[in-house]
Parts: structure tokens; sequence; C-alpha cells
């Protein structure tokens, strides 16, 4: 009898009547007998340990306890598992898919081109040293929910195809989530949970060439966190407008948290402004200057929408919002200076303009009297004092408004292209 074409890993030979060369334990027939599978795996656990390579499972997996049992359905049950030798599941395939909640890795855990065909999940599982996930499959959901990677975890040219969970767990090492050549980005497309996460040191994790766009990271400090080539969600405000109008929207790059807020969320908020400063910080520190400001205008986007932000807070930000953007759109202000110039051109042509020592006014249907009008408005505007023309009336009034506001919104102007030029 040939022997199994992995006889290295398992001391089997291979199955009768088949075509594979492969054991029970290797075989990829998903007829195969469970129950003789079950009895090989007992039996190659006591000989041989942990190594599972090249495996292929054609039930659950279930790691979670340590006494191996038959349930109900037939799923293969390990509770309370500790692993207390290397664990190696390197291409291994779970069929139906695998449980290690709760299970504790004293060694190395190598799931390197693992295939997950059902959910994977590692609820509350202890990685005490490195967690290879290298070119591993997930084709369900997969749940690292409370896990622990003590010496960091290597998640490089893995794939996600359904949302994953990264909620609440602990990096303590080098954690790299990259697609690897040819695979143009990692989470393309999908839906990853990594709110709550704590990172010990901060810049533990590191994500390159990464689809961020529906990637929840509420409650998770970003500061130091490495983001190389990586994709943002588009903010699109506000989301419709009458057809022909939409080159008036306003867009920019943002976070997730926010593009899937849901209405009446306000809670969310605070987290979320926090987020984005966190953000700020980190790609200012990067020197990439273009997106730290779409990250700024987030940030005080939220304080603004937030019901918690006080009338007296919020109010120079709505200002600064409706004025310059929060000092990153430096058309925005010059809108208004011209706005504020026309409109105080026309206010002086209906309540009187006169020449110093005339009481002849000009006239809005004398081409001439509405440039000098004109140009009259534009240097009370910059402070230039002009006193060639006298307003007459509420001109006066006008005059002052001009006087104050003009030199502001030039400031506003100045700051926002400012930030445009140094980057």
């Amino acid at each position: 009898m040939p022997q199994c074409e992995h006889y290295e890993v398992c001391d089997l030979d291979a199955l009768e009547d088949t075509d594979e060369e492969l054991c029970i334990l290797h075989s990829q027939n998903p007829t195969k007998d469970k129950h003789a599978f079950k009895e090989a795996l007992e039996a190659h656990r006591k000989r041989k340990g942990e190594n599972f390579r090249f495996f292929v499972f054609p039930v659950i997996a279930d790691f979670s306890h340590a006494k191996w049992t038959k349930s109900e359905k037939g799923a293969l049950v390990l509770t309370g598992a500790t692993f207390t030798q290397k664990a190696d599941f390197r291409a291994v395939t779970f069929t139906k898919g695998a449980d290690f909640q709760a299970a504790i890795f004293t060694q190395k855990a190598d799931f390197s081109s693992a295939t997950f065909a059902e959910e994977a999940v590692f609820y509350k599982a202890t990685f005490t040293e490195e967690a290879d996930f290298n070119s591993a499959t997930f084709t369900k959901a997969a749940y690292f929910i409370s896990v622990t990677f003590t010496k960091g975890a290597d998640f490089n040219r893995t794939t996600f195809t359904q949302k994953t969970y990264f909620r609440d767990s602990t990096f303590k090492g080098k954690t790299v989530f990259a697609p690897g050549a040819p695979l143009p980005q990692i989470f393309s497309e999908t839906e990853v949970d990594f709110s709550m996460i704590t990172l010990e040191p901060p810049d533990v994790l590191i994500f390159q060439d990464a689809d961020l766009r529906k990637i929840t990271f509420r409650g998770t400090d970003l500061r130091k966190a490495e983001m190389t080539n990586v994709d943002w969600p588009e903010i699109v405000w506000p989301k419709k407008m009458p057809k022909g109008f939409g080159w008036l929207r306003s867009k920019r790059f943002g976070v997730y948290d926010e593009d899937s807020l849901q209405k009446g969320r306000t809670h969310s908020f605070p987290h979320i402004e926090r987020l984005y400063r966190e953000l700020k910080q980190n790609y200012e520190d990067r020197r990439d200057y273009d997106r730290a400001g779409d990250f700024h205008y987030g940030e005080k986007e939220m304080r603004r929408k937030s019901p918690k932000t006080l009338a007296r807070h919020w109010f120079p930000v709505w200002i600064y919002w409706w004025a310059s953007g929060y000092g990153e759109r430096c058309l925005r202000p010059l809108f208004w200076f011209v706005g504020l110039l026309l409109l105080s051109t026309f206010g002086y042509l209906y309540w009187g303009l006169e020449p110093k020592g005339s009481s002849s006014r000009m006239v809005m249907t004398n081409g001439w009297d509405c440039l000098k009008s004109v140009h009259y408005s534009l240097r009370v505007m910059i402070l230039l004092k002009p006193d060639d023309l006298v307003p007459v009336g509420f001109g006066k009034f006008m005059n002052t408004v001009q006087s104050v506001f003009g030199p502001v919104l030039i400031g506003l102007f100045a700051l926002a292209l400012r930030q445009r030029l140094k980057r």
C-alpha cells in the first residue's frame, strides 16, 4: 500500500480505492469517513503532537476545549485547548469552519496558507508567541475578538472576503497587514472592525496597501500606526444635490466610522472626533499635510455636529466652518470676500456715495460711477482708508462692516492658502 504524500507529517498509508495517494487526515474527499478521521486525529496528536500540516478537516474543527468529543452535529470538540508545542496549521483546510475560542498558544501558531471555508472563531484566544497568518484565506467571517497577540502577528498576503472582527484585541508586537504582490490591496471591499484595539507600544500596527474604506477604528489610538498607500472613504456633503449641481458638493477623505454613521447616533461624535484628531497627528508627523487637512476638517465637523458641544464653543466653530471650511478651503473666504465686495458696492450706490466736498451722488446707471464705487469698496476692505468718496446714511454702517470683515476674510484666505502651499 503506498504511503501518503505527506507521510513525513502523518506516518500513514494512503487510502485504498482512491487516486489521491492521501491518508484519511489529508484526503480532500468531502465524503471521507468522519469517524475514521476523528480516530486518526486523536492517534496523530499522541504520536506527532500539534503538527496538522496539510490536514483537511471534514467537520467543524473545534479547538475551544480540552477533551475530544463528538457533538450532536458530528463536530470534533476539543474543550479547553492549550497548545504547549508549536501549533502547525500550515496549508490546513477547514471545510466546515474552525473554533479556537479561548485557546492558548504557548509556542508559535502557524496558520500560513490555511483556508477557512466557513467561519473562523478565535474569540479570547491568546497567542503567547508569534501568530503567522501569512497567505491564509478567510472565505467567511473571521472573529478575532478580545484576542491577545503577545509577540505580534503576520497578516501579509492574507485574504479577507467577508466581515472580520478584531474588536477589543491587544497587539503587543509588530503586526503587519499587507497584500503582497500581485494582490492590489488587503481588506479590498471588506468590512473590518478594529475598534477599541489596545496597542502596546502604539507603533506596532502597520497597514500597507490597505483598503480602509470600510474599516471601523473607533476607540483605537492610531497616532503612531504606520499607514502606507492606504485608501480612506470619501465623505461627500451634501449627499444629494439637484441634477447639474453636483460640482458644488464638498468632498474630503474621512473614516468609515463617520461615513457609516446612522442618523441619530449622536453619542458617537466625540469618539469619532478623537479618532480624527489622532489621525491628524499621525499624518502631520509623517508630513502628509493633504490627508492631515482632511482629518482636521473631520475633527471640527464632529465637534460642530455634536449636541454635547456647548453653545459658546459651537458658535465659533460654526463661523470657522462657514467662513473657510476650518481653514482648509481657500476658495470659501475668497467667495465671501467677493460677495461682500459686490453687496457693499450695491449698498453704497443705493444709500448714497458722494465725492468729497460734493453733494452729487454716484448713480447705478452710470458705468463709470459703478467702477469707482467698486474701487472704493475694495480699498475699504483692505484698510486703505479712502477719503476721496464719502458714504451717506446707512452706507456708513456698510463701511464699518467692510472694515471689520474684509481683513478677517483676507486672513482666512491666507491661512487656507498657506495650508495648501506647505503641502
